[in-house]
């Protein structure tokens, strides 16, 4: 279960934390799950005021959109039991960096090889509330309760969030599961990155992401999490309105203009998740 070398480099502590949902262990560990990640970009005017009380600096693309993305995840198996994740991503880094190039991929382009780039993890909702406890009172996150519902049907991965408290839809997804990389997605990444980053991205084994929380009362400052994550199967494809299926209803995000680039399925999905510094 806990065999890869993320978890031999950054095991359970011996001792636990802590929550309103009771004692939990730390850090947070993912051993086995399906991620999909649908990444693309916004209106830069709309994301940096929704942005403005936060101390980062939204990253841009050359003609001018903000980078997004969404998230839905299924994790069954994880230290804190099995759970689900949807999260609305903003890409952004502490001081100003230079506009990354356009393309479908520009979103891993700036995260993968740009000096200080940070995930921001702004909007977040699990299904059980000892991760909504963990990622609030340990993680400084602002997670909210869910009912989700994720399912895979031959080359289909289906997908839906709704809050829990109101009862609200907040995303639904039907998107296409490729079995092998797509010419089309190789292109397309050769483009964003260049030739040889585009190597040098597609031999990484264990990707370092630092997440960054909004401020807020427990953790009033936007602080960096470190996180390490592995996949046994990692498809990155365009993403195609004709087969792919995104509705996002969660507020305050429809009115940011989202326009999904690509899709990218974690297959065997593994993360640590260390706690904000």
């Amino acid at each position: 279960m806990a065999t890869h070398s993320i978890f031999q480099q950054y095991p359970l502590n011996k001792e636990t934390v802590q929550t309103s949902a009771g004692t939990q262990p730390t850090p947070y560990h993912v051993y086995d799950g399906h991620a999909v990640l649908i990444g693309g970009t916004a209106d830069l005017a709309a994301v940096k005021t929704l942005l403005k009380n936060e101390r980062i600096v939204p990253a841009q693309t050359q003609s001018g959109r903000a980078l997004m993305a969404l998230w839905a995840v299924d994790e069954p198996n994880a230290s804190h039991g099995a759970h689900t994740e949807m999260q609305v991503s903003f890409y952004v880094s502490h001081q100003p960096t230079a506009p990354v190039r356009d393309g479908e991929f520009a979103l891993l382009n700036f995260l993968l090889n740009t000096p200080g780039a940070r995930q921001l993890c702004h909007g977040l909702w699990n299904n059980t509330p000892e991760v909504v406890a963990y990622n609030h009172e340990i993680l400084g996150l602002l997670p909210r309760l869910s009912h989700s519902s994720f399912q895979r049907v031959g080359n289909r991965t289906r997908f839906e969030f709704s809050d829990a408290e109101t009862g609200q839809m907040l995303m639904r997804g039907d998107v296409s599961t490729l079995a092998r990389q797509p010419m089309n997605a190789a292109s397309a990444m050769f483009k964003s990155f260049g030739f040889l980053k585009a190597l040098q991205a597609a031999s990484v084994k264990t990707v370092t992401t630092y997440v960054t929380n909004p401020i807020n009362a427990v953790l009033p400052r936007n602080a960096d999490a470190k996180t390490l994550s592995a996949s046994d199967s990692l498809i990155a494809q365009l993403f195609d309105p004709a087969q792919d299926k995104l509705e996002l209803f969660a507020q305050p995000y429809t009115a940011l203009d989202f326009k999904p680039a690509f899709i990218e399925h974690m297959r065997g999905f593994k993360m640590v998740y260390l706690n904000p510094q």
